[in-house]
């Protein structure tokens, strides 16, 4: 059985460690993305844009792990009321983030593509 008391040992060790490409050069947090307007990621570079995308999929999946994780635990050890309410939670989030996500990619698929006879990702 997994010793619980691994958890400060684990934390300090992996998951406080940074990782191999911190955040998508170029790209913004999610709340300027959730501010921005059409016209302005329109104005982004291809790059940028492209940037913002990947920033987007790193925190969909790392809200996928969540929402798995909790998941799993409430259909093996029975859904208590936090689980349900972290539960909801995630599950918002990810909406959220699957409606940034459609929208960055369908200006990217809009844009101009920079390599030669490429017309869609």
């Amino acid at each position: 059985m997994y010793d619980l008391t691994r958890y400060a040992l684990v934390f300090e060790e992996v998951i406080r460690q940074p990782p191999a490409y911190p955040f998508p050069l170029g790209s913004n947090p999610m709340g300027w993305l959730e501010a921005a307007s059409d016209a302005d990621l329109r104005r982004l570079s291809w790059g940028r844009l492209r940037d913002q995308a990947i920033a987007v999929l790193e925190v969909v999946s790392e809200y996928k792990g969540r929402y798995l994780a909790l998941y799993h635990c409430a259909a093996a050890g029975g859904l208590t009321p936090y689980l349900s309410e972290q539960l909801e939670l995630t599950e918002g989030a990810l909406r959220r983030l699957q409606g940034h996500a459609r929208r960055v990619r369908a200006l990217l698929d809009a844009a101009p593509q920079p390599r030669h006879g490429v017309e869609r990702n």
